[in-house]
């Protein structure tokens, strides 16, 4: 059941980093932001839904005016995937769902057919899942399990019994990224929390995350978050 629905605009974000406070749906109409919850940062862009979940805290930064819309819902699968994913099939779909959500929104015809709406774009991402996010689940596990350690293409390649070309084509397809994105993801994630969490030197910090060398560190953290390794530590001190 729909609890809230509006559509908005926004420069920049009000609320950059929390916890969710209720459960909602987001729907980019136009514009583009940087979106962060769990192991995963996204670059959203317009027609890709995403699953806010109560409780669950996140990062987020405008990277061009945006304009969207939000549907909080009362209840919704818990399985459900932050980040919807749709075929391209799927999606010429989508966006005949979401113009219609729009207009249902704007001319106020009712919190039903905005449910309507709003099931329909779930049930598609969810279906999607099924038939397509199977090949390089396991590949995932693993990398969440060893992106400390040294970890290559090759040697990924050889666990998952694909070529590197294979392995960087299915992983891409599934889950937008490839494994190299993947893993500096979770590194840079780690380098976040020991940045703010321990005394650790940089180089230190660069180490456990998995990095061979601190500059190369430093260089990949401030191309991802913005400032360099000290900013990070020094601004989220303050």
């Amino acid at each position: 059941m729909v609890k809230n629905v509006y559509i908005s605009r926004r420069n920049e974000f009000k609320i950059k980093k929390a916890i969710h406070s209720e459960t909602s749906i987001m729907i980019t109409l136009s514009g583009e932001f940087q979106y962060t919850e769990g192991d995963i940062t996204r670059h959203i862009k317009p027609f890709s839904p995403i699953v806010y979940k109560k409780g669950n805290p996140f990062e987020r930064t405008v990277i061009h005016p945006i304009e969207y819309i939000m549907i909080t819902l009362l209840e919704i699968d818990p399985n459900t995937d932050t980040f919807l994913e749709f075929s391209d099939g799927d999606r010429i779909r989508l966006n005949s769902t979401v113009e219609h959500l729009k207009d249902a929104i704007l001319n106020d015809r009712g919190n039903g057919v905005i449910e309507h709406f709003a099931n329909d774009i779930l049930l598609t991402a969810g279906m999607n899942k099924i038939q397509n996010h199977k090949d390089t689940d396991f590949i995932v596990d693993y990398i969440k399990e060893h992106f400390c350690e040294k970890l290559t293409l090759d040697s990924l390649a050889e666990i998952a019994n694909y070529s590197k070309q294979t392995l960087i084509t299915k992983f891409k397809r599934e889950h937008l990224m490839t494994p190299v994105e993947y893993i500096t993801g979770l590194r840079i994630k780690k380098a976040k929390e020991l940045l703010v969490n321990s005394n650790l030197s940089i180089a230190a910090v660069a180490e456990k995350c998995g990095f061979d060398n601190p500059y190369y560190f430093s260089n990949t953290f401030k191309k991802h978050i913005g400032i360099s390794p000290l900013q990070y530590r020094k601004q989220s001190i303050l």
